[in-house]
């Protein structure tokens, strides 16, 4: 699956009865299970992605997070090659 197909998904899936804590902690256990078959750089940017949609989430209530609509100090820190 390429990023493009990754990405169509993650547009359609409907998130609206999500628990926070629960997705949360189902994405822990998820990167957990694949973290020894990550590089240092793949796991930071799985981690970074994580603690954004977790954070990020709070303050774009209703709509998907994005780096974009970080504010300027975020976006300075987050340095997704």
């Amino acid at each position: 699956m390429d990023e493009y197909q990754i990405m169509s998904l993650l547009m359609r899936l409907e998130t609206r009865d999500a628990d926070p804590q629960t997705v949360a902690m189902m994405y822990a256990e998820t990167l957990a299970d694949a973290s020894e078959r990550l590089t240092d750089d793949q796991m930071r940017r799985f981690l970074i992605c994580g603690a954004y949609l977790c954070h990020g989430g709070k303050r774009n209530a209703g709509g998907p997070a994005s780096v974009d609509g970080a504010d300027p100090e975020l976006r300075s820190r987050i340095q997704l090659n």
